[in-house]
């Protein structure tokens, strides 16, 4: 990108910013607050995750409602581009048909993969899920 240092981003912005595509997915980004605190973010992989937000972690809730005809009984939610799924986010409580659970996670990003699986052990695979634009799912 060109015309470094790029003016100053207001709380609550968004900026966009183009990257040389032949550069490759994994960046490094420096940003530099008002007060001269510096955040070095490192290794991002903007294929996965085409979006970086600054500042404090907000915490995330997921809405996930159960609109199929299948009881759903593990839940998994990683933040997008993880490998490992980690925990089931159910703990052992399916969900019913027509029944809906709100999930909280972890403050960061706001892309998740979520996979859900059925009763019959069939994995319903939904990735990069913006939860700060869309913090719902719908399962069908």
């Amino acid at each position: 990108m060109t015309g470094w240092p790029a003016p100053p981003l207001p709380p609550g912005a968004a900026r966009p910013i183009r990257l040389d595509p032949r550069a490759g997915c994994v960046i490094d980004l420096r940003a530099v607050q008002a007060d001269g605190a510096v955040r070095d973010l490192r290794g991002i992989d903007t294929c996965a995750t085409p979006r970086v937000v600054l500042g404090p972690p907000l915490p995330h809730v997921l809405l996930l409602e159960n609109r199929g005809r299948q009881v759903v009984t593990l839940a998994y939610v990683s933040p997008a581009g993880q490998r490992d799924w980690g925990m089931d986010r159910l703990e052992g409580r399916p969900l019913l048909p027509g029944a809906s659970l709100s999930l909280p996670l972890p403050p960061g990003e706001c892309l998740f993969d979520i996979r859900a699986v059925t009763g019959r052990g069939a994995p319903v695979d939904h990735r990069g899920v913006d939860l700060c634009i869309q913090p719902r799912l719908v399962l069908r």
